[in-house]
């Protein structure tokens, strides 16, 4: 009988938990999932990707022939914003793994 009740406190805490993780869940994949999607498209552009790789000085093949300097002019506050967020969430390393 004391088993029973425990099943029944213990169904009576999980059942709520267990809910609560999936609307995290769907909350994750409606949500959260397409920013991603949408803030890795415009950092993986060709020019954006350049820009942003010169500006952080990231070790890539490609900005050999890249003016650093001159991308850093053509920069403006909005770029300059998005270059502070990348850098803020793992800079060179981000670029890195969402671009390659």
């Amino acid at each position: 009988r004391s088993a029973l009740c425990v099943y029944f406190c213990m169904m009576c805490l999980l059942i709520p938990a267990m809910a609560s993780i999936g609307s995290f869940a769907v909350f994750l994949q409606n949500e959260l999932a397409p920013t991603v999607v949408q803030d890795s498209r415009h950092m993986c552009s060709e020019v954006n990707h350049t820009t942003y790789a010169a500006i952080l000085g990231c070790l890539v093949p490609s900005l050999r022939f890249v003016d650093a300097d001159a991308v850093k002019r053509d920069c403006d506050d909005e770029c300059f914003r998005r270059v502070q967020e990348i850098n803020e969430s793992g800079g060179c390393r981000l670029l890195e793994v969402l671009c390659h």
